[in-house]
């Protein structure tokens, strides 16, 4: 697995080290649409502490596992959460992120519960390999969309981290496939339920939650928050590493190369049909 230089309470790096009085307010207030996808990332982050526990227990019976979860995919997720939130309270000061967080939690704390995770740990470990996909491939978007070099040193170190959770991931899913192997018919059928799950939920749910504070007198209906919505998904959608996030998902199914190959292709095609463009990474 791959090693990282870690501060003294052994974080890879530590939001002290980002230059949050050099941020250009300016810039960024011109872009609500961003402030609102980062507002909405920090408080998905900042809930990890929620569902680690969970989490742990589900993988209980792997030491191993449970205590790489609790002594660092945890506290770096938290961070995640934190650095974020900080960033976006610089920008805007009056933004009450904490009554917002709160908000958002009651409604999302109960998607935490490991109901939501796979029977076989086997199966839940390639989800989670998928989870770090999708949150690499945000960041990703986000460094690539924007110009404001803050924020790219920000994302980039988070990207950073989510790709080495990716890999910590996939090591244990190997692990677990070399002992009861799970097939790659089932294997697809987790990969495919995550991928439904990311789609529909957490950070719609934010951004509603986002809206809320920042515009409590406006509807959810209102053209303000569908543009929102809209700019938002574009951000995304329109920078996204696809051929990486492709590659990423289709690891774990462990194909033939020939195999591995022609579907990458194809996915990659599909994939690049609901986006607006899709840069290489």
């Amino acid at each position: 697995m791959e090693t990282t230089n870690e501060t003294k309470d052994g974080l890879p790096w530590h939001m002290s080290e980002i230059a949050y009085d050099k941020i250009d307010t300016e810039q960024l207030l011109k872009d609500e649409p961003l402030m609102f996808t980062l507002a909405a990332a920090s408080f998905v982050e900042r809930a990890s502490d929620k569902y680690t526990s969970e989490l742990i227990v589900h993988f209980q019976d792997h030491k191993e596992v449970a205590g790489w979860l609790q002594a660092s995919w945890e506290p770096e997720e938290v961070q995640h959460g934190d650095s974020l939130a900080k960033f976006v309270t610089t920008v805007w000061p009056d933004f009450d992120w904490q009554s917002a967080y709160a908000a958002f939690m009651a409604e999302y704390e109960p998607t935490c519960s490991g109901e939501y995770y796979e029977e076989d740990r086997g199966l839940e470990l390639v989800s989670r390999c998928i989870v770090e996909t999708g949150t690499s491939s945000l960041y990703y978007s986000i460094g690539h969309y924007s110009k404001e070099p803050v924020l790219v040193d920000l994302v980039e170190r988070i990207r950073k981290d989510e790709i080495r959770h990716y890999k910590v991931f996939l090591h244990y899913f190997k692990e677990y496939m070399e002992k009861a192997p799970a097939g790659r018919i089932n294997i697809t059928r987790a990969i495919h339920r995550r991928l439904d799950m990311i789609r529909d939920e957490d950070s719609a749910m934010a951004l509603k939650y986002v809206f809320k504070a920042r515009y409590p007198n406006e509807p959810l209906d209102s053209e303000r928050f569908k543009h929102i919505l809209k700019k938002s998904t574009e951000i995304i959608q329109s920078n996204l590493p696809i051929d990486t996030a492709v590659r990423m998902a289709l690891t774990p199914l462990d194909l033939p190369k020939h195999l591995h190959n022609l579907t990458e292709r194809l996915f990659t095609s599909y994939a690049r049909k609901f986006a607006v463009k899709a840069p290489t990474a």
